[in-house]
């Protein structure tokens, strides 16, 4: 088998509108996370797993935006037009099967930036530790229930307040 008859069918489909506005989508969440995440100011490991997880959300709301323009133009019996986007073909041939497969393509997308996320994390919580942030206490659940006919021991608490101060 040819690598040309292996390429020759992908091209074809990714040169349909649909296929091509899906790249655009994630081009422009791209711009989006970039620009959310500069400058680096933590490790590159850090900064490159936020960087994942901010193009991921930033495609969902690119897709979410796009495919509202695309619903309030079929509604409006396509009337809507915008020459100045590069996402026009993506209007035009759009259908309703178009807009699911790049939503799951979307989603698929982010969160396959979240397994990447979490693949590459290096944080770990010690054990038995409470942590207090703003509202959010993230306890050890299994404590009570594993023994509790045990003594409770004090475990050690670390207090975080990250509210400002009034004076």
């Amino acid at each position: 088998m040819d690598l040309r008859q292996l390429i020759e069918p992908v091209s074809q489909y990714m040169s349909h509108p649909v296929a091509g506005g899906w790249v655009w989508f994630m081009i422009i969440a791209f711009a989006i996370a970039f620009i959310a995440s500069m400058p680096p100011r933590r490790p590159l490991a850090g900064w490159f797993g936020d960087f994942l997880i901010r193009w991921g959300l930033s495609g969902i709301l690119v897709w979410f935006v796009v495919n509202g323009l695309w619903a309030i133009r079929e509604v409006m019996g396509e009337r809507l037009i915008l020459p100045f986007s590069p996402l026009e073909a993506y209007l035009e041939y759009a259908t309703v099967w178009s807009a699911v497969l790049t939503g799951m393509a979307t989603f698929l997308f982010f969160g396959s930036a979240l397994l990447l996320r979490a693949i590459f994390v290096r944080e770990e919580w010690p054990r038995g530790v409470v942590y207090y942030r703003q509202e959010v206490v993230i306890a050890e659940p299994e404590a009570a229930a594993a023994a509790p006919q045990a003594e409770a021991k004090k475990t050690p608490v670390v207090v975080v307040d990250n509210r400002k101060r009034k004076n």
